[in-house]
């Protein structure tokens, strides 16, 4: 054999075993079947308090490749029970996916079926007493900035008037309440009622409002996104004889079991 004839033997015996480590390396990359745990990092997110909670499952798909993120955000997720659950339940965790997605990928979904204990959902307080007294400061604060955050909306709204020269003179908080809920799945919240003194154009104005503050429970959080207010429309004799408690109780007395907050 000449050396020109050796020569391109070695070149084509060379580009041959060039081509076979690319076809492996293409199979073991995009023809082998990659193992893919649909359950191993999905999110639980609880709504509600122990014993009436209900469950989220999501899979936030982060810290991984295009492809497995692709595949993972088409993954449904369908928790049983998911009523009135209670810490210490077992909740079954059923993983759904996008069968063509998973072929395209070459994907093997596995764990698609996982069983969980529900765990860290707040409980309710059986009295004020037992609320933690930072607790309660941080949603008379709260209260607060909502009168601030809000006391010209208040003022336009609760008197259907539009004038551009509103001026809170005085916000005196004048009752406090622990309203404790009857009715399984409602939260328990704190009722307070304000004297709102308003000025416009030299002529005062008066609005008796409440502002609520639910999701009262032992996680201590102070969502204010949920603080609500309202007019307190009481009568005249309430007013006259300073009957807030009175009032709360013929308003919220059949949902809540009412204590004063002294």
């Amino acid at each position: 054999m000449n050396e020109r004839i050796r020569k391109k033997l070695l070149y084509f015996v060379s580009v041959g075993a060039m081509i076979a480590i690319l076809t492996l390396i293409g199979y073991a990359f995009f023809m082998r079947q990659v193992d893919v745990d649909v359950t191993q990092n999905m999110k639980l997110e609880y709504t509600g308090e122990n014993g009436n909670a209900s469950l989220v499952v999501t899979n936030p798909a982060t810290n991984i490749n295009e492809r497995t993120r692709t595949f993972l955000e088409s993954v449904k997720y369908e928790a049983d029970p998911n009523t009135d659950l209670s810490n210490g339940d077992k909740v079954t965790i059923t993983a759904t996916y996008d069968k063509s997605l998973a072929h395209q990928y070459n994907f093997h979904p596995t764990h698609t079926t996982t069983t969980i204990k529900v765990s860290g959902l707040p409980d309710q307080y059986a009295t004020v007493s037992k609320i933690p007294k930072s607790y309660l400061q941080d949603i008379y604060a709260a209260a607060d900035t909502y009168i601030d955050d809000h006391e010209e909306d208040i003022f336009r709204i609760e008197l259907n008037q539009s004038n551009a020269n509103v001026k809170l003179r005085s916000n005196q908080t004048i009752y406090r309440a622990f309203l404790k809920s009857k009715k399984k799945g409602n939260s328990d919240r704190i009722l307070e009622m304000h004297n709102l003194q308003y000025r416009v154009n030299d002529t005062d104005y008066t609005i008796y409002y409440t502002v609520i503050v639910p999701r009262i429970n032992d996680s201590k959080e102070v969502v204010t996104d949920d603080i609500y207010g309202e007019e307190a429309t009481m009568s005249e004799d309430e007013i006259k004889n300073k009957q807030y408690s009175e009032y709360v109780s013929r308003v919220y007395g059949s949902g809540y079991t009412i204590e004063e907050i002294k």
